[in-house]
């Protein structure tokens, strides 16, 4: 019987701070960093203090991370996710936790010993979920933060 090489396959990230939400000066209300871009990719939310983080995707960074300062008080923004994520950082502004960072991923890669590196197109749902499902599991698997994601109990 002859043996088969293993392919190995690794998935790299380039992850870039763009700066910590702060409560607005009204309500529940929160402000996000205005350096967010506007390309489609994968964003984390970190508690720095309370060792917490949301990871999530989005078309537009700029519009997605926008929905979480007024969620549920715009007419247009009745999201559940919205409300709770707004509500998890608005308390943790409020107590515990003072700084809630925010990274951004707007360039991936995939790479293999058989194929070499190719790019992946972010613009592509599947592949911003792909990114998003690995920056999960490598948080989960490493243990550094609790996550915040609903489908995940740590």
């Amino acid at each position: 019987m002859t043996e088969k090489a293993l392919t190995t396959h690794a998935l790299n990230a380039y992850w870039h701070y763009v700066g910590s939400v702060r409560l607005a000066e009204k309500g529940y209300q929160l402000t996000m960093p205005q350096q967010i871009p506007s390309d489609p990719g994968i964003y984390r939310i970190e508690a720095v203090e309370a060792r917490e983080i949301y990871v999530g995707e989005g078309a537009n960074l700029f519009r997605r991370l926008g929905n979480y300062e007024n969620a549920g008080w715009i007419p247009d923004t009745f999201s559940r996710t919205n409300r709770q994520i707004q509500k998890w950082i608005y308390e943790g502004l409020s107590s515990q936790s003072p700084t809630f960072q925010i990274y951004t991923c707007i360039h991936a890669e995939h790479s293999s010993n058989s194929v070499g590196t190719t790019e992946l197109n972010l613009k592509q749902k599947y592949f911003r979920t792909l990114v998003e499902a690995a920056t999960i599991a490598e948080m989960a698997d490493r243990r550094e933060m609790k996550i915040i994601n609903k489908q995940f109990d740590n």
